[in-house]
């Protein structure tokens, strides 16, 4: 599978992830990216495709590069991990290190989310941080609402002018809450500094 995000310095950064190998390239950066939902979530730069995951998406959220509406400039929050029985992870929108393991302290609009929940059987809950709870118009509308996405579902949120993220406002927590089987998620996140 081929990764690729966006670097400050105008370079686009694509990981080939093999196994647990990865193998980097960079490449000058479009002015286009766009992500599609025909079956897929797929960049594309000029017409050309260049990161396909193959799970469906349920929206299509046409970004560009820059910053204000529909626009992202940051490399993006990409966790792919495995929540033990009842356990939880709590993602930090505001401050979050990438997967080259630079921080990413400037996100203060959030424009779109997938949460996955691939588990055989487990199932989770989106929401419900127990203080700073990520919330705004376009997902979760208050700090106590939570979503439950079953085995094998998933969610997408699109929102072009973005939710704001700050220090009082960007806790996303998942939690398995199984006592009977693990959860593997994948969860993508992408947002712009202003």
């Amino acid at each position: 599978m081929l990764l690729c995000f966006f670097r400050p310095v105008f370079a686009l950064i694509c990981f080939l992830m093999l196994g647990a190998t990865i193998h980097a390239a960079t490449t000058v950066l479009p002015q286009k990216v766009t992500v599609v939902t025909d079956g897929t979530m797929a960049t594309s730069l000029g017409g050309d495709i260049i990161t396909t995951l193959a799970e469906p998406i349920a929206e299509s959220c046409n970004l560009s590069y820059g910053t204000g509406t529909g626009k992202v400039n940051l490399a993006p929050l990409i966790s792919k991990q495995t929540l033990g029985l009842g356990a939880s992870v709590t993602f930090d929108l505001a401050s979050y290190t990438d997967f080259v393991g630079n921080t990413v302290s400037t996100m203060t609009k959030v424009k779109f989310i997938r949460i996955k929940n691939t588990a055989a059987v487990a199932t989770i809950n989106v929401g419900g941080a127990v203080a700073t709870q990520f919330i705004g118009a376009g997902f979760l509308a208050g700090a106590t609402d939570i979503i439950t996405l079953a085995a094998g579902q998933s969610v997408s949120f699109c929102v072009p002018v973005g939710i704001t993220a700050s220090g009082t406002v960007k806790s996303l927590k998942i939690l398995n809450n199984s006592g009977a089987a693990t959860a593997p998620i994948e969860v993508i996140v992408v947002g712009s500094s202003t």
